[in-house]
């Protein structure tokens, strides 16, 4: 008899994974050897170089300005004298450009406030639209503080393309860069310079002369020794952060060599007198200028030198530059009666007359070379 039942066959299947497995462990052994081998070059074999390109980024040198010399009078009264003020400017890119360690500060901010354990990206968009809005409140106030035009910031901002560098305001008071300072916004910067300051305003004004915003000498003694009083600037290390601002100063390269003092003849007292009378009577007889040269008749020292009309170099805005000129050296003027001694003196010493001569005049004079009219028609003692 035949049985036709299936008979179950058990079959055994049996994989080998044992090469995959060593495959596995040799490409894992190889990975991290290889973060090994990175990591020793890092930290061992490229150390130098990776700490020379991380400090180019963050230590920079800058210039230190040096102080110019003073000019004084001849009793050591200062005529023009140089203070520290701070300068403003500003990178429109960076200004412009969301500060994102900032706006990292303001979301931790916000989501603690709010107890959030993760911000949404509603969340993340109000953030962002009270940045814009802080930041534009303190440019408004940044504004207000400098005094700027309402549209200076808008302009600079919406240049096309935007300018890397500019001054918004030049040689302001330290406690006005202070509150500019407080402000804390990115890609603005304040840079210390010196500013002129002349004691003596228009007494001096056209001897000593004026300097320009970059502290160079535009008029008087100021142009003829700038060489003499602006000295030599000097160098120091610092490290900026992020937004390269300066946080620290690491060295002194170079200490900025102040210019030298510079002393002239001008006794300021006198100079004063001088300019006073001489004032008073461009006033009464309603000249149009008047020029007094005071000088010391044993050595020639001039002891004063003013001009009328004068200016304030302290405050040189819409002044026209006629008033800039020192008449007592540029102007040519008929000498008249001032050159009389030196004739009559020239006159006795060549024996040509004696102290008891007389010229009867008439109205005229002529001699071999010139005819002389003259003034006065009565007899007059030499």
């Amino acid at each position: 008899m035949l049985d036709f039942r299936v008979r179950s066959k058990t079959r055994q299947l049996t994989h080998d994974f044992s090469g995959r497995r060593k495959f596995l462990v040799l490409f894992m052994m190889a990975c991290m050897l290889t973060v090994l081998c990175r990591a020793i070059d890092l930290q061992v074999l490229s150390k130098q170089f990776l700490k020379y390109q991380g400090d180019i980024r963050q230590i920079d040198d800058v210039s230190v300005s040096a102080n110019r010399g003073m000019i004084k009078d001849r009793n050591g009264a200062p005529l023009a004298v140089s203070t520290p003020v701070e300068s403003i400017a500003i990178n429109p890119r960076e200004l412009k450009t969301d500060d994102k360690n900032q706006l990292k500060q303001m979301e931790n901010e916000y989501r603690h406030k709010n107890n959030l354990e993760k911000l949404t990206d509603t969340d993340k968009a109000r953030v962002l639209n009270d940045f814009h809005q802080e930041r534009a409140v303190k440019i408004r106030q940044m504004e207000k503080l400098l005094n700027l035009p309402s549209e200076k910031m808008a302009e600079l901002l919406n240049e096309e393309p935007l300018r890397p560098f500019a001054y918004i305001a030049r040689r302001i008071n330290p406690g006005l860069g202070d509150q500019i300072k407080d402000l804390k916004l990115a890609g603005v910067y304040i840079e210390r310079e010196f500013k002129r300051f002349y004691p003596t305003g228009g007494v001096s004004a056209h001897i000593v002369g004026f300097t320009n915003v970059d502290d160079i000498g535009q008029e008087g003694m100021e142009a003829g020794y700038e060489k003499l009083l602006k000295g030599t600037s000097g160098s120091k290390r610092v490290i900026r952060d992020g937004q390269r601002r300066i946080i620290e100063d690491v060295e002194s390269i170079k200490e900025p060599v102040p210019g030298k003092n510079l002393e002239l003849s001008i006794d300021q007292r006198i100079q004063y007198l001088a300019y006073r009378e001489l004032q008073l009577a461009v006033n009464a007889n309603k000249a149009k200028s008047g020029v007094v040269v005071v000088l010391d008749a044993k050595n020639g020292e001039i002891l004063a030198a003013v001009n009328q009309p004068s200016f304030n170099p302290n405050t040189r805005s819409n002044l026209k530059e006629s008033l800039y000129r020192n008449r007592a050296l540029t102007d040519v003027f008929e000498p008249g009666s001032t050159v009389k001694p030196l004739v009559v003196a020239a006159a006795l010493d060549g024996g040509y007359v004696s102290p008891n001569a007389t010229f009867a005049t008439q109205g005229t004079y002529q001699s071999d070379v010139i005819r002389l009219k003259m003034y006065i028609t009565t007899a007059r003692w030499i």
